[in-house]
């Protein structure tokens, strides 16, 4: 009897890991009932990563609450618990998801802080947070002012910086930081430092609203953050993998919580034991919306291909489209395309899409 892993990450904007994977099981079961289908809800630290620790934990209990969104409006949000872990998603409170019109100077985490306010009041003490999809760059500072840290400007008073003023505080009190004792374990999808033409302004600006204007003032500012931060903390964050994540919201929380950054994927993979999982399969079927070199670097899919490949399982991609010139030079046994119908919105039919390719794949592996 053949098992197949389905472990696929979302397609934005078309379908979750949850609905690709379904959809899979629904195709490969209608036509060939004798497989297993072993179904396995990932993510990377990107947005939905809540799904995925509420399908891999069930036993827990999603928290609903009222915070400050990304324009200081009053947004629903939401974490996850489970044990006694907390689960974070930034894009919850601080996505570019919320907003209708972007603007990387003027949006703050504040809400994100809330969140980790709330579950820390709750009795939580170890954090997992994930920072994809951020409508950010303050450096954390909103996230960070939640929590009781105080940032001062030169009339001696404290104000929430944002992206564009950052340049304005003069002084960082963090004697009122109401959560010394917890643990955060920051997830990560991407490396990037904290500024530089690397950096979280200058890599992620544009796609948050910035011009080329505003990503000069944005990185300056971070620059500026991370001299206050070497000199009230003693810290260097900049550098660090990662650090530049959700607009260097991953330096604030490096600089002034009892925070750690580790790749988002390899440590979802870790926790559920997905090597367990696959050590008896055939197959695992993997993808992603669009397939690139950047899906090799500590995305969800690098992830998955280095579990399979210590064990020795084929691992076939779908995606709904690729960007690898040389696909035969990559690690999969095959790479599958969803997006080759022309004159069609791939949104809007992305699915159907995806049902007929996931039917041609499995005619190919089975007869």
């Amino acid at each position: 009897m053949k098992k197949i892993v389905v472990a696929i990450d979302s397609y934005k904007g078309t379908m979750s890991s949850k609905e690709a994977a379904d959809i899979f099981e629904k195709v490969c079961l209608d036509n060939y009932p004798d497989v297993i289908v072993k179904k396995v809800v990932l993510g990377d630290g990107g947005e939905n990563t809540l799904e995925v620790f509420s399908n891999n934990f069930p036993y827990g209990t999603y928290h609903y609450l009222n915070v400050c969104g990304p324009i200081f409006n009053k947004v629903k949000a939401r974490y996850y618990t489970y044990g006694d872990t907390a689960v974070i998603e930034l894009a919850e409170a601080a996505g570019i998801t919320l907003l209708t019109e972007k603007n990387a100077k003027t949006t703050t985490t504040y809400g994100v802080g809330e969140l980790i306010l709330n579950a820390y009041h709750n009795g939580f003490k170890k954090f997992y947070v994930t920072l994809g999809g951020s409508a950010t760059n303050d450096g954390g500072c909103g996230l960070l002012s939640a929590l009781g840290i105080k940032f001062i400007n030169k009339d001696n008073k404290e104000f929430v910086p944002v992206g564009e003023n950052i340049s304005d505080i003069v002084d960082i009190d963090d004697s009122g930081l109401l959560v010394k004792d917890a643990h955060f374990t920051i997830l990560s999808d991407v490396k990037n430092p904290m500024f530089g033409e690397k950096g979280a302004a200058y890599v992620f600006g544009k796609q948050k609203g910035a011009t080329p204007e505003d990503i000069e003032l944005l990185d300056s500012n971070l620059k500026y953050l991370n001299e206050l931060i070497i000199k009230h903390t003693g810290k260097h964050v900049e550098n660090i993998e990662g650090s530049g994540a959700a607009g260097a919201t991953a330096a604030g929380m490096l600089a002034f919580l009892n925070a750690e950054i580790v790749s988002g994927i390899d440590t979802i993979l870790a926790i559920i034991d997905f090597q367990s999982t696959i050590i008896d399969s055939d197959y695992v079927i993997t993808g992603e919306g669009r397939l690139d070199v950047q899906s090799f670097d500590g995305k969800l899919i690098s992830g998955v291909l280095k579990v399979t490949k210590k064990v020795g399982v084929p691992t076939i991609c779908v995606c709904g489209s690729s960007r690898i010139e040389h696909p035969e030079e990559t690690d999969f046994y095959k790479i599958y395309q969803t997006s080759n119908e022309e004159g069609l919105d791939y949104k809007k039919h992305g699915k159907e899409f995806f049902t007929n390719t996931v039917s041609n794949l499995l005619k190919d592996i089975f007869n």
